[in-house]
């Protein structure tokens, strides 16, 4: 008996120490390496302007002192601004045909780096890519003298976490979140089922919780999605929009994926930010689901 107790005793001991390693919070470094894919590489960074309007090479410190690099795009004195929080993969420079998009939509455009990635020091991490949206934030407010009501932030996939993050905590003129998740521990637990076991408080914060955020008071709401997103299924954007609680779109693209609504599906994608922008002007706003 003695020997059939012991086995049982090591083999909960052992079950209850790899639940405790395999824990997000416990492995963030770990859980890291599968959700941060920063090129530090140089390449596109020669470029001088976007469709005439020439780059300015800015700098923004982050809370935890660390240097952020960016590139504002001044449209003109009297346009809005975005500001663009990107995804998990590669830099700045890969977002070009992005900044030229929302630069065609009559937005200046700041796109930054987060910590780790293209120019920006250090390395990324949850609490430090939230840290960075809002730095790059209060560079507009206190640098360049935006005003929130002219600021409209932009989240692409991961980044739509940031833009949510930033939303709960500055009243910005609007949002736009595309091919963004509900949240990450609901994205994670769908690409790793082991982490099902984990419940929400044992993931790293801030939770990155888009759901949370639109389901309280928020800027007026585009959501933007590929239809045969792989990646992160179009499930999510229509529960966040089913949940939103204010001004909202949501715009499914037929036809489109994770990474090709800009370049691949330009028309409807330009189409559905100006119909977007245009309805914020007028007096009166249109909620609509495709």
């Amino acid at each position: 008996m003695n020997i059939v107790a012991n086995f049982f005793r090591t083999i909960s001991l052992s079950a209850g120490c790899c639940y405790a390693l395999a824990c997000p919070i416990v492995g963030a470094p770990v859980y890291n390496h599968f959700l941060f894919f920063p090129d530090r590489g140089t390449g596109g960074y020669n470029i001088e302007a976007v469709r005439g309007v020439r780059r300015e090479e800015v700098s923004i410190r982050s809370a935890n002192g660390k240097k952020l690099h960016g590139w504002f795009f001044k449209l003109s004195d009297k346009s809005k601004v975005a500001l663009v929080s990107h995804g998990n993969a590669g830099n700045l420079a890969c977002r070009l045909e992005l900044a030229d998009s929302l630069l065609a939509c009559g937005l200046s455009v700041l796109l930054y780096d987060y910590q780790g990635y293209g120019k920006s020091e250090g390395s990324p991490e949850v609490k430090s890519i939230c840290e960075d949206g809002i730095a790059a934030l209060e560079f507009l407010e206190f640098e360049k003298g935006y005003s929130l009501s002219d600021i409209v932030l932009y989240g692409e996939s991961l980044g739509c976490a940031v833009t949510c993050h930033i939303a709960a905590a500055k009243p910005c003129s609007a949002m736009i979140l595309q091919s963004g998740f509900s949240s990450l521990p609901d994205i994670a637990r769908e690409k790793f089922p082991l982490l099902k076991f984990y419940p929400d408080w044992l993931f790293p914060k801030p939770a990155l919780d888009n759901l949370s955020v639109v389901r309280k008071a928020h800027p007026p709401l585009l959501l933007i999605h590929g239809e045969n997103d792989s990646l992160i299924p179009v499930s999510h954007a229509r529960t966040m929009y089913d949940q939103a609680c204010a001004f909202k779109q949501l715009v499914v693209l037929s036809g489109a994926g994770h990474n090709d609504l800009v370049g691949g599906h330009r028309q409807p994608y330009l189409s559905a930010i100006s119909c977007f922008l245009g309805c914020l002007k007028s007096s009166v706003r249109k909620t609509v689901k495709p």
